[in-house]
């Protein structure tokens, strides 16, 4: 196998290491992004993938002996965050995973380790400064994360621009900061679909004003009861589709007293959510920031109508003032659905669709990981380490 692996690699180029820790097991913005990543950059450069679950090749991995070491961690007494048990397990996995990931990198099998997990990286960092294997690190600011508790890695990479504006603001190195949006691959989110076709296929008839939420289920960062209770304000012939990981189960109840039949809760595969777009009036997502918002483009790529939050985020991701609303004034919302509803003629929006695949299509967005990359690799890695 190192044999295949040598031959394969290019010559002259950075040897990459992609690690999701929940890859191949979760369904979130995380893994989607880390997978979507890697299958832009393979061929073109020397990566490879480490991931907890599904099948294997040459250069896309599970680490040796993950399972075995995940049930051990899982008894470790992490604290929960806020009081999510749920997170407590995921600090486990992330200990599980770096401890996996360690043999790799004492090997020098890599000269860059890219992560979007903040506990992985944080793990990861420790580890190199108890044992200092030589890979560069590179972390992700998947999240909503303050600069000020970053960890320390060689590299922050952002996906969203304010993100970035604020990590320059606190003080930190620009040489030691990209800014690269996450991309996608706008050919599997056509723009002409027969949508007489799907809304047949999934029951739904094609007078029906259609309200597309495709997002994580909760009440927090989401804020999906927020659509919930204004879509509850129309009438007419309307119905909301939400899509996403249940993460408060109180949220199908508030559905089904505010809505009932008029309301559709599902998580179907990824391979599947582009012909939800093509069943879609319009695309709503409610959170007041985001950490960047892939479902929003692929939706806005799709050539739907899409509404997020006035906010200097979604400005820059959308760039397109009709698409922004003030969601946290009730009644906004509500009020632009019932205007689309009336006037569904002019509810597409092709130019967005145009604007959005140019600026965040993988064959635009892929070269300037490929340069980030060779940038981090010629730098010397950083010491020290931070607090988990």
């Amino acid at each position: 196998m190192e044999d295949r692996m040598t031959n394969s690699r290019k010559a002259g180029e950075p040897r990459i290491a992609i690690a999701s820790v929940g890859l191949g097991r979760i369904q979130r913005g995380y893994e989607r992004h880390t997978r979507n990543l890697f299958e832009a950059l393979r061929g073109s450069c020397n990566v490879e993938l480490f991931k907890s679950a599904g099948s294997e090749s040459d250069n896309e991995k599970i680490p040796a002996f993950l399972g075995p070491l995940t049930s051990v961690c899982r008894l470790l007494p992490f604290e929960p965050i806020a009081g999510v048990p749920e997170y407590r397990r995921y600090k486990n996995d992330c200990c599980a995973f770096s401890l996996t990931l360690l043999p790799y990198l004492l090997r020098n099998e890599f000269d860059i380790v890219h992560v979007v997990d903040y506990f992985l990286a944080t793990i990861l960092v420790r580890l190199r400064q108890m044992t200092r294997f030589p890979a560069r690190l590179i972390f992700t600011d998947g999240g909503l994360m303050p600069p000020q508790y970053y960890p320390r890695a060689d590299h922050i990479h952002f996906v969203a621009e304010d993100h970035f504006r604020n990590a320059l603001a606190f003080g930190m190195p620009a040489n030691h900061l990209s800014l690269i949006p996450c991309g996608f691959h706008s050919r599997r989110f056509p723009a002409e679909v027969d949508r007489s076709a799907l809304r047949q296929k999934y029951g739904i008839s094609n007078d029906t004003f259609v309200i597309l939420s495709v997002s994580a289920l909760n009440r927090h960062h989401k804020r999906v009861q927020h659509i919930i209770d204004e879509v509850s304000r129309m009438s007419g012939d309307f119905f909301l589709w939400l899509d996403g990981r249940a993460e408060d189960s109180s949220l199908a109840g508030m559905a089904r007293e505010k809505l009932g039949d008029r309301c559709r809760i599902t998580h179907v595969p990824s391979e599947e959510v582009a012909e939800l777009y093509g069943v879609a009036d319009v695309f709503v997502h409610a959170a007041t920031e985001e950490a960047f918002g892939l479902a929003i483009c692929e939706a806005a790529a799709s050539g739907t109508m899409v509404l997020v939050h006035d906010s200097p985020h979604f400005q820059w991701l959308i760039g397109d003032r009709d698409c922004l609303i003030d969601m946290k004034m009730t009644g906004a919302l509500a009020e632009k659905l019932r205007r689309l509803a009336s006037h569904r003629a002019h509810e597409r929006k092709p130019s967005l669709a145009a604007s959005i695949r140019n600026r965040f299509d993988w064959d635009i967005v892929a070269p300037r990981y490929i340069e980030m990359y060779r940038n981090v690799a010629g730098m010397m890695p950083l010491a020290g380490g931070s607090a988990m």
